[in-house]
Formats: structure tokens, sequence, C-alpha cells
């Protein structure tokens, strides 16, 4: 019979515990999504290993539901940084375009939400509007950070805080 947790923590620390095996319905999933990960491949001679994600699930009540949803997340940031180089690199259009992806992969982040919707701003002003009210409706220090952003590090800044003055003004 498997310990639970509270009996493994009252068990005495010199006796041999013996942890349960995963049920065997969940081992093939597991293998199958570790196999087509591309951070599970093999590297090539020469190559070093590099881990992408170290993401544990363990003792959440749905670890593969949670392990999707860690992975999207993560995946949305690799995107963030993406989109960051190409409107660093003067390719607003593509990088806005991205932003959107962004903010359609990981609607429940409302950090992604935001600089999303700062990015997305210089190319599309209801847009970028819109994504910024979404994060600050989550989370209103969002609205006092774009009250600080500096026209250098997003030169939209000052056109969504008067979209956003504006709208607010209409609303009231």
């Amino acid at each position: 019979m498997p310990l639970s947790r509270l009996a493994m923590t009252r068990a005495p620390r010199r006796a041999p515990v013996t942890l349960p095996r995963p049920p065997i319905r969940l081992v093939p999933p597991m293998t199958q999504a570790a196999m087509a990960s591309s951070s599970m491949r093999v590297p090539a001679s020469g190559e070093a290993w590099r881990t992408r994600f170290d993401l544990r699930v363990d003792d959440h009540a749905a670890p593969l539901s949670e392990l999707r949803r860690l992975l999207r997340l993560a995946r949305a940031y690799e995107l963030a940084d993406r989109a960051e180089e190409l409107l660093a690199g003067q390719d607003a259009s593509a990088g806005a375009e991205l932003y959107r992806q962004i903010s359609e992969l990981a609607p429940d982040a409302d950090e992604l939400t935001f600089w999303a919707g700062v990015g997305v701003g210089a190319q599309d002003l209801d847009v970028g509007t819109e994504l910024i009210r979404r994060a600050a409706s989550r989370n209103p220090s969002w609205l006092e950070l774009l009250e600080r952003l500096p026209s250098e590090l997003a030169p939209a800044a000052a056109s969504l805080r008067a979209a956003i003055a504006a709208r607010a003004e209409r609303a009231s």
C-alpha cells in the first residue's frame, strides 16, 4: 500500500520508504510528450546539452495539464524575447504580429499581455490600448508602470497613456 505524504512525514527517518511507481496509463503519454519535445533530442556530435525548460509538476493535482500550461507560458516568453528583438531591429510590424500571437498563446499572463499592448500599440493603438486595459484589470500596477515608461524604452507609451485616459474620461 503506498504511503501518504502525511504518513511519510511521520515515518521515522531511518525506515526505508518504498514509493509507488507512476500508474502505467500515465507513462505512454509522458513518454510520447518527452519524445516529441525538442529539448529531449540527443545532441549532435560536439553539440553541448542545453536545458530549455526545467519544469516540476509532481505535486500538482493535474500534472499533465499543468505541464502543458507551463510549456505554453515558457514558449510565450521565448516569443516575447523574439518580438523584442524584432522591435529593436526596426521590424515593428513583425514584432507587433508576434506580440498578438503571444497574447493569444498566454491570455492569463498579465505581464505578457501588458508588454504585448506596449509592443502592438506602436502599430495599432486601439489593440495596444485594449491589451493594456486587460492586463490592468488583473493588476492595476501596470497602469503605474505605463506612466513611468520613458519614450526611449517604449515609444508608443505616451500615445497609449493618452488613449487610456481618453477612454476613461468617456466612460465617466
